[in-house]
């Protein structure tokens, strides 16, 4: 990728360099954006047009798009505030926005009739459709700035409530197989949410008949079935047991905390995870290193300590050679 005026352009190519209009068009689009109207280009039932204009007149007071020269954004929609990426298509005349974790998932729109007071964002095959922007200035006011702080200190909080309330949860149902049947008290009796904790939790199936955490299957082979796993540790984006098909009892646990990580940001979440886990069990660690055949590092740092009726516990930071990306994952095998 390339950098002009301090912006990313989706071209790879480095003979490619962006034009001056290119240019021009990256420092037109730098600062605050005000959203002034949406035209979805469908017609609305005239019963229905006060109503639709007072909706949108509330989704939009006080909306903006914030697009920062390195490349990242901030959107502030009604009572929401988003965190994400942009960039300029190679021939400069479409913008794309991204997840800030995953690139995978974009939105293009094409730039209409852009000034540098105003401009209208387009969809491919929605002909109709527009996002009517003016420009408000090269930054946020104090009070936007603020308010912006508070919102993405709010979403924090409430994501932190969620999760912790899912692995309350989670562990409840774990341990509400020993009774072979879910009880409610469970729920609402103290929790201890260590790594520690969870680790011991997770390790239950291997010590005892679990056939009942065959909840959702994942997929299957000739020898394993992949089930998703009814608890989940802190931080993880994904889980699952390896059950051989006809055994009732887990050979492996898989957890992923995550993925499409570029390698500084992989080895830093390694890092963390392992600092992490070995507050668990300090002695016998030891740490694996070795290159995959296009050259890229994989780290697995293995414990020989005897984790329920797990022999092995190991967290592992991988290469995807077709993504050409990292995640960072925790396994428990039986042996």
């Amino acid at each position: 990728m390339l950098l002009a005026s301090g912006f990313i352009y989706s071209d790879s190519s480095a003979q490619n360099t962006p034009s001056k209009k290119d240019k021009e068009t990256a420092d037109k689009i730098i600062g605050v954006w005000n959203i002034k109207d949406i035209d979805e280009g469908r017609k609305v039932p005239k019963n229905l047009q006060k109503q639709t204009e007072k909706e949108l007149e509330n989704m939009l007071k006080d909306a903006y798009m914030y697009f920062k020269q390195d490349g990242t954004c901030e959107f502030h929609v009604s009572t929401d505030d988003i965190d994400e990426t942009w960039k300029l298509s190679a021939d400069g005349k479409k913008l794309i926005i991204m997840d800030n974790k995953n690139s995978y998932h974009a939105d293009s729109f094409l730039l209409i009739n852009l000034t540098k007071t105003k401009v209208a964002l387009g969809e491919a095959g929605h002909d109709k459709f527009r996002i009517y922007l003016e420009k408000q200035g090269n930054a946020l006011t104090d009070e936007q700035q603020k308010k912006h702080v508070e919102l993405m200190n709010l979403k924090l909080k409430k994501k932190e409530e969620y999760l912790k309330q899912a692995y309350a949860d989670s562990a409840a149902a774990v341990l509400a197989y020993d009774k072979q049947q879910h009880d409610d008290s469970v729920a609402r009796e103290g929790v201890d949410f260590s790594p520690c904790y969870y680790l011991k939790l997770i390790c239950k199936p291997f010590d005892y008949n679990s056939s009942n955490l065959k909840n959702e299957l994942n997929s299957k082979d000739s020898l394993f079935a992949y089930y998703k796993s009814p608890i989940m540790l802190p931080d993880s984006k994904g889980a699952y047991y390896r059950f051989e098909n006809s055994a009732d009892r887990p050979r492996r646990f898989s957890n992923l905390f995550e993925e499409d990580l570029s390698e500084k940001e992989a080895l830093a979440l390694y890092n963390k995870v392992l600092a992490t886990y070995k507050q668990c069990k300090t002695d016998t660690w030891s740490e694996s290193i070795h290159k995959d055949d296009k050259g890229r590092w994989s780290y697995t740092e293995i414990s020989g300590a005897d984790y329920g009726g797990a022999k092995e516990l190991s967290i592992e930071m991988n290469y995807n050679a077709d993504r050409r990306n990292y995640s960072v994952e925790l396994n428990i095998e039986e042996e």
